[in-house]
């Protein structure tokens, strides 16, 4: 189980890391598609594994991870729309730290990460 758990940490990690590299090109390919893959990358490969994390009470590394996770989406691309709504990369995170993480943690801890997403 320890080794299953380490395993899936440093996936969220390596996740983390190339949704990083993709918000820095985000100036050189284009912007559409680039933000439909690094929302691709979070809601399939980093929520799952943070929605594991703070079922089992752990909320500190949830939060790092979504920082990180805020960090690799550029500025511009976690503003809403005319409409109100969110871009594709920012939509799931973005939800997921207002609906199911907020609740659970100290709103010290994640009130700069809700602001920082606009949520």
């Amino acid at each position: 189980a320890a080794a299953a758990a380490a395993a899936a940490r440093r996936q969220l990690w390596r996740a983390l890391k190339l949704a990083a590299v993709m918000g820095e090109w985000s100036g050189l390919l284009a912007s559409g598609p680039l933000q439909e893959l690094l929302g691709g990358l979070i809601a399939g490969r980093v929520l799952p594994y943070l929605r594991a994390s703070l079922a089992a009470g752990q909320e500190l590394p949830v939060i790092a991870a979504c920082e990180a996770a805020a960090r690799a989406i550029p500025a511009g691309w976690r503003q809403r729309d005319a409409s109100g709504a969110f871009p594709l990369c920012t939509l799931s995170l973005a939800a997921f730290v207002a609906g199911e993480c907020a609740p659970r943690v100290d709103v010290e801890r994640v009130a700069p990460l809700r602001q920082s997403l606009g949520c």
